[in-house]
């Protein structure tokens, strides 16, 4: 627990250096507060819906720990939406009222390319660009929130790409649709949505727009140990690489760098994790 406190006192310091005004009663610190109290009592003394809460505090923790170690120094766009972090409710919701969670997804869709060693990630439409060659490739990222949805969002995703006018990545997040399921279940669930979402690029025909398409979904518990809480990560994910864009020079480098994405996630996630002091 004193990990997950720590990570969010760093996180806070790192917003308040980036000249973000800090609520008293914002987000981060109600999630801190959670886990404070979660940890008191063994995960699976913890009530279901307690352990819901416990776990979606630490998503909170962890994701905007991560996104602002990736950043040295904020853009005024980039601290107009860095602001989103401290607002909106502890559980993210299912209707249209998902700005703050899903601005989270996007910040953070940045800082997993980071994690997965592309360089230059920068923030632009439709989410993010990345450099390849003298030309760039633009990142959709969704935060898929219902089955309902699912299809629209990527939809959506692809609107944004080819208004554009360049190739582009989906990055879909797939954590409120895995919620409950075991880790084989959820690694399947990832793998065969994924594979859907290829199915409806080649259905509507817009393999020339869409570089390569990635999902991911990440599950937090508690590990109850005589010294205290202690956080475990999993992360499930599965790329689909579409195609390889000639005129892009840096393109085999970064579908390189795609395909490693999951594993670097889950490398770097731990050294950050790592680097926090207990």
């Amino acid at each position: 627990m004193s990990q997950a406190s720590k990570a969010a006192e760093l996180t806070l310091a790192r917003l308040h250096g980036f000249r973000i005004r800090i609520p008293t009663n914002n987000r981060l610190a109600r999630a801190r507060s959670v886990l404070i109290e979660g940890s008191r009592i063994p995960w699976f003394d913890l009530a279901d819906d307690s352990q819901k809460r416990v776990g979606e505090a630490t998503r909170t923790v962890f994701e905007q720990y991560l996104i602002t170690r990736s950043i040295v120094l904020p853009s005024k766009e980039l601290r107009e939406r860095l602001r989103w972090l401290l607002e909106g409710p502890d559980l993210p919701r299912k209707d249209a009222k998902t700005s703050a969670h899903d601005v989270q997804f996007e910040l953070l869709a940045g800082a997993v390319l980071a994690l997965a060693g592309i360089s230059g990630v920068r923030l632009d439409e439709p989410d993010w660009r990345i450099p390849a060659g003298d030309r760039e490739i633009t990142v959709a990222a969704k935060r898929l929130s219902s089955l309902k949805s699912t299809t629209k969002r990527v939809r959506d995703a692809i609107g944004q790409i080819r208004r554009q006018l360049i190739p582009g990545i989906i990055l879909l997040n797939l954590d409120q649709l895995v919620g409950g399921m075991s880790p084989g279940e959820a690694t399947q669930f990832v793998t065969s949505a994924v594979k859907e979402f290829r199915q409806l690029v080649a259905r509507w025909k817009v393999e020339d727009i869409v570089f390569a398409l990635f999902g991911f979904a990440t599950s937090f518990d508690w590990v109850s140990t005589e010294l205290g809480g202690v956080l475990r990560l999993r992360v499930f994910s599965k790329g689909e690489i579409i195609g390889s864009p000639s005129d892009l020079e840096d393109a085999p480098r970064i579908k390189a760098k795609l395909r490693l994405m999951g594993h670097n996630i889950i490398t770097s996630a731990a050294r950050a994790m790592d680097e926090i002091p207990l």
